[in-house]
């Protein structure tokens, strides 16, 4: 065999290796959790994995929709009252990417001394009718 393939070779079986300590690492902090609720299914291979490795009821690497998003953000607001990202981040599933566009949606939302705030709440400044028709 070609030494440069021997090493290729070589290269991948240690990345193998440390894979499968890090798995294993995994499994001995998190226990048996971690095995149950991630399952692949048997055609990973040929079609996309990211769409096939479920968690429970959730798609990992799949899209969930921006209503969703959305309406998430809202109850959270609705409930907790003005956060800031990084708080709207840390009670929610959202990655902070999806936080960050779905909080562009300036109907629903806005902005006012680092918290987002639900369009229409007690605390918006609204413009005078005067400024309102000179924007329009």
């Amino acid at each position: 065999m070609n030494t440069d393939i021997e090493k290729a070779i070589q290269v991948i079986e240690n990345k193998i290796t440390k894979l499968e300590q890090a798995k294993q690492t995994l499994l001995e902090l998190f226990g048996d959790n971690v095995s149950r609720n991630l399952t692949v299914a048997p055609t990973a291979m040929t079609n996309n994995p990211r769409k096939l490795l479920r968690r429970g009821n959730a798609t990992v690497g799949g899209r969930i929709s921006l209503v969703s998003r959305k309406q998430t953000i809202i109850k959270l607001l609705s409930e907790k009252g003005p956060m800031s990202r990084k708080e709207i981040f840390d009670n929610s599933d959202m990655p902070m990417g999806s936080v960050a566009f779905t909080l562009n949606d300036k109907t629903k939302f806005y902005s006012k001394d680092g918290k987002w705030h639900l369009v229409g709440d007690e605390n918006q400044v609204v413009p005078s009718t005067a400024i309102q028709d000179k924007l329009v």
